[in-house]
């Protein structure tokens, strides 16, 4: 909604999603989402994901003076490997820091819903995938 509301008001937007955006990416993005990885074998995956995203999508759609909406990124990494892999926080940002330097979010929204709806509707899309 964020995306159309934006380019209706002609303003240069891409919308994109991690992992994946970029070819490279997106074929990182089928290992992780149907191989049994290692918590940090995954995690240097999604970083190498989003090493090709940024540098072959994100920045060059920035330089050009779009707005990047991105499903997901270095935040939702955080949360999932923080939480669900047990890798700390801590140690994803400055992964983070290290290979994307200072590009953050301006802005990220964290939907909080409950699982009890949340999985009923990804089943209804048949986003049945760890991610």
């Amino acid at each position: 909604m964020l995306f159309d509301y934006l380019e209706s008001r002609n303003i240069k937007v891409v919308l994109t999603r991690e992992i994946g955006g970029v070819n490279t990416a997106e074929a990182i993005r089928n290992i992780v989402v149907n191989q049994e990885l290692l918590p940090m074998s995954e995690l240097m995956l999604v970083m190498a994901a989003r090493f090709e995203h940024v540098n072959k999508l994100i920045l060059p759609k920035l330089q050009d003076g779009y707005w990047v909406i991105c499903d997901r990124f270095i935040d939702s990494t955080a949360c999932y490997q923080w939480l669900v892999q047990d890798i700390g926080a801590e140690r994803i940002y400055q992964l983070h820091q290290q290979l994307i330097s200072n590009l953050l979010p301006d802005l990220t929204f964290f939907i909080d819903i409950e699982p009890t709806k949340a999985l009923p509707r990804a089943l209804s899309r048949n986003d049945t995938n760890k991610i």
